[in-house]
């Protein structure tokens, strides 16, 4: 898009999330200088194909990915590389733009390939690290699996167990009842059994005793 006075400004909140440890944890930082470089090169080509001059107040809040002191040195970098005649009048406060030479592509070429290809080996280290703790989550995940299984059979078979002795000592409980109560059934019958024969024995003597007067 042609925006030459809002391009820096729409592009300033990406540059700024890409220098933050957000964004693939900070491995992008080195390419924010970059990427504000292209884009610096794009106003100033920008700028000098709707402009004459502009002031020195105005290019700032153009350029606001940069100080000015850098945008100085870069506007000498775009001079060269992109054939645009910049002046600095310091006197009036004030960008020239001259007629803009042949646009040297060449030089422009290998510094794009080269953050190009550097961007691409960032992003598959990213993309490495990313599929690592992804591996590191899902063995994570399988241990604390087993781990839970474990514990969960764990507890199952001491509940077993458990259950076993209860039933074992429920078991022993009863047959004491029983044969605590059989042993007072016999007691009890035996003693019926003595005081029958106790009375009976009295009977007995006492018909002998009447027979013998």
């Amino acid at each position: 898009d042609f925006t030459p006075l809002s391009l820096c400004q729409d592009a300033k909140p990406f540059l700024d999330q890409i220098a933050t440890d957000d964004i693939c944890e900070g491995k992008l930082k080195d390419y924010v200088t970059p990427l504000k470089q292209i884009i610096f090169f794009r106003l100033m080509k920008q700028l000098s194909e709707v402009y004459i001059s502009m002031t020195i107040e105005d290019f700032e809040r153009a350029a606001s990915i940069v100080p000015f002191n850098i945008a100085e040195k870069w506007m000498a970098n775009a001079a060269r590389a992109q054939g645009i005649s910049i002046q600095i009048n310091y006197i009036q406060q004030a960008i020239v733009f001259g007629a803009p030479r042949k646009l040297d592509m060449k030089s422009m070429r290998q510094p794009l390939i080269e953050i190009g290809f550097k961007l691409q080996q960032a992003m598959q280290r990213v993309a490495a690290d990313e599929l690592q703790k992804k591996d590191k989550l899902e063995k994570a995940h399988l241990l604390t699996n087993i781990r839970e299984r474990m514990d969960k059979e764990t507890k199952t078979i001491r509940q077993r167990k458990e259950e076993i002795e209860r039933r074992k000592e429920e078991f022993e409980r009863k047959k004491q009842i029983q044969e605590k109560e059989a042993n007072e059934k016999l007691r009890k019958q035996e003693a019926a059994e003595a005081e029958q024969e106790r009375l009976r024995q009295e009977v007995e003597r006492q018909r002998r005793a009447v027979d013998r007067e």
